[in-house]
């Protein structure tokens, strides 16, 4: 690896050196793995979207009715949608629910926006991604009371 400024080395002993080589060579996970979606754990999604790297990851990994899910999406384009995805969400208090949308000052429904109206609601979030140059992804949960 090249940096720039002196040189950096780290002496360590032989188990370290493996595992640190073993992370070091592991492959990034795919959105799929990121999102927790598959054939044997499917998503319901709503919304439309016409993003590659979403339609990718949800290719053969998507059914038609939310109680067949082990996850909901939830694509936020429109200040609507984030109404219609927390209700989806209560409705389904034992799935996480990822809520995507637009990145950026521009995206008329944001992170901040999204992120007062589901902790109003109930939920927390507990993990992020990046979808693709377009688009960000927010895992969310019901609060366990």
């Amino acid at each position: 690896m090249a940096i720039d400024g002196p040189e950096l080395m780290i002496e360590m002993g032989l188990p370290e050196a493996a595992r640190w080589q073993k992370a070091l060579l592991k492959k990034p996970p795919t959105l799929a793995e990121k999102l927790g979606v598959s054939s044997q754990d499917p998503a319901y999604v709503s919304g439309a979207y016409e993003d590659a790297p979403l339609q990718d990851a949800l290719a053969d990994a998507t059914v038609n009715e939310p109680q067949q899910a082990s996850i909901l999406i939830a694509v936020l384009t429109e200040v609507p949608d984030l109404e219609a995805a927390s209700n989806l969400a209560l409705a389904h208090p034992d799935k996480h629910v990822w809520m995507i949308n637009p990145k950026g000052k521009a995206a008329t429904v944001g992170d901040t926006m999204i992120r007062t109206h589901m902790r109003g609601r109930g939920f927390i979030d507990s993990k992020t991604s990046a979808v693709s140059d377009q688009l960000t992804a927010t895992r969310y949960r019901l609060r366990a009371k």
